[in-house]
Order: C-alpha cells, then structure tokens, then sequence
C-alpha cells in the first residue's frame, strides 16, 4: 500500500515520498524477499498545497465580497472583514490600518480579528522608508503594492518583529494595500500559522479582495458624501424660504425657459395670484403687458443667453 513518509536527501532537502512494498515467493510458494519502491511526490505535494491554499483564499474572497454587499458602515465593515477572513478562510490573524500622515507616519488600526489580539498594542509600524517602516505592511502602503513573507523566521525585514510574532503562532503574512482616489489609504494584513501560505493564486486572489475592500470603502464614503450634502441641501432650502417668506417684496424664480418656480407670498399678495397658479406659468408672457410680451420674450432669451437684458 502507498505509505507516506518524509525523508532527508544526502543534499538536505526534505522529500515527500510514497512506498508501496510487496513480498515475493519461490517456487515452493515460500516468502524469499521483499519488494519495495518509492515514488517522489514533493512536487505533486506541492501542488496540492498551493491548491488548497488557493481554494482558501477563494473562500475568503467570496464570503467578504458577501459582507460587502451588506455594508452600510465603514467600520462594521473593516471589522466584518477581518473576521471573514480568520473564520472563513482559517487564517491567524487578520487587521487593517490605515495611514497617518503624522510625524511619524504611523498605522493607526482600525480593525483586528483572530489570535493574538494584543499583537498590535506591542509593535510599532509606520510606512516612513525607515527601518520599522520595510515589513510588510509599511512597504505595501508606501509602494502601493502588495507584499508577502513567506517565513517570518526567516525573512529579514520581519526582525523587529519577529519575536512577537512567532510567540503568537505567525509563520508568514501577506500585506495588501487599500488604493482609493489615486492614493493608498492604508493596508489588509494577514497571518497564517504555517510558511508559505500566501503564494500564488492565493496572493492574486486575497489581492482582488482586498481591491474589492477599498471600493466598497469608497462606496460607503460617497454615500455618506451623499447624504451629508442632501442633508445640508435641505437646510440650506429650509433657510432660503425662511428668509423669503419673511420678505416684503415679491421674489420669484424662474428656470432656463422662463416658466416660475418660486412664487414667495409677497408675490401672492402684489400680484393677486397664489404660488401654485403661478408656477409652471412663464414670467415673460404672463404677467407683461399685452401689447409688450413679444418684446419682454425677446428680452428674456437675450437675458437667459448673454446675462445681460
């Protein structure tokens, strides 16, 4: 049968093997030996693994692409995320930090799920081009692009960090910036408990995620733009009428094409009509004399084309 074992090349390197072995007979039907043979699977092995990380990543990608679409609030959103991403895609730990322009150039988190939560009260990133600011996620806001460790008891840009780290179970991480508006408004970190986690298509997929992040970042932003701008639209509107319900000369508004508007109530009062009999009616030809309505239209074009009456 196909057993599996690990074995030490004279080089080093480690080899995933399968042995299956069988026992031979001589004529008389007695057991005169044993057959065995071995087959290399460390590249099939490989596969796999890239594979699996793959399908995790995809996991990952479509479940936060389903917390998107129910986001209505920024940070319900960054926190809703990094859980999707520990919970659904079995990663260690996952947060997002978005970048201060202070003196520091520091990363302010804003949002953190998994193990080791006490993880980011003990480092101090930055995405200044100094030496705390070269791991991953100070490199991914700086440059804009992402950036992978594949082994963090390796990797030498992780060594301020390397100790906390490793004490929390992290073996790698990946770094992916969040780009909205031209610019890099901070990064998605993410930590598995084993090497080489994030190679691949799981990188080109948690990319895509973390590019679908910052729209919906951005969407949520423009909504509430949107919101605050109708809200004080309405104020303004609320003002504006206070004001000329209170005037005592008539003010009227009317459109590019001369129909009325607005009708306020000294308007009511000099000329005898109410608002909504004025409104949709045109300026020009209704309320100027007869005889000089085709001069007032004439007038009213030149006025509506130059500015000038």
């Amino acid at each position: 049968r196909d057993y599996p074992l690990t074995i030490r090349h004279v080089s080093g390197r480690a080899m995933d093997v399968l042995y299956n072995a069988t026992v031979y007979r001589n004529l008389r039907g007695d057991v005169a030996g044993v057959f065995a043979a071995g087959r290399d699977v460390t590249d099939r092995r490989r596969a796999e693994g890239k594979l699996q990380r793959a399908v995790k990543a995809l996991l990952t990608l479509s479940a936060c692409n389903e917390a998107l679409i129910r986001a209505t609030d920024e940070q319900s959103l960054l926190q809703e995320i990094c859980m999707v991403v520990v919970e659904a895609g079995g990663y260690r730990f996952a947060w997002v930090g978005y970048a201060e322009n202070d003196a520091g150039k520091s990363v302010r988190p804003m949002a953190q799920a998994g193990f080791g939560a006490d993880y980011l009260e003990t480092v101090r990133i930055t995405w200044a081009d100094a030496p705390r600011g070269q791991g991953p996620t100070g490199t991914a806001i700086r440059t804009s692009r992402g950036r992978t460790c594949s082994d963090i008891t390796t990797d030498p840009a992780l060594e301020p960090w390397r100790a906390d780290a490793l004490a929390r179970g992290y073996r790698s991480s990946i770094a992916l910036p969040l780009c909205l508006n031209g610019g890099t408004l901070g990064a998605l970190t993410i930590y598995a408990a084993v090497p080489n986690a994030f190679d691949g298509d799981a990188a080109s997929l948690l990319g895509e995620l973390a590019k679908d992040l910052a729209y919906g970042i951005g969407a949520i932003r423009a909504q509430d733009a949107r919101t605050q701008a109708e809200k004080a639209l309405a104020e303004s509107e609320e003002k504006f009428r206070a004001v000329t319900n209170a005037a005592q000369d008539a003010i009227v508004m009317i459109d590019e094409r001369g129909s009325i508007t607005y009708w306020n109530p000294a308007a009511e009062r000099i000329f005898g009509y109410t608002s909504e009999e004025a409104a949709g009616k045109r300026l020009h030809q209704w309320l100027a004399p007869v005889q000089d309505r085709e001069a007032a239209a004439k007038g009213f074009e030149q006025f509506a084309k130059t500015g000038q009456g």
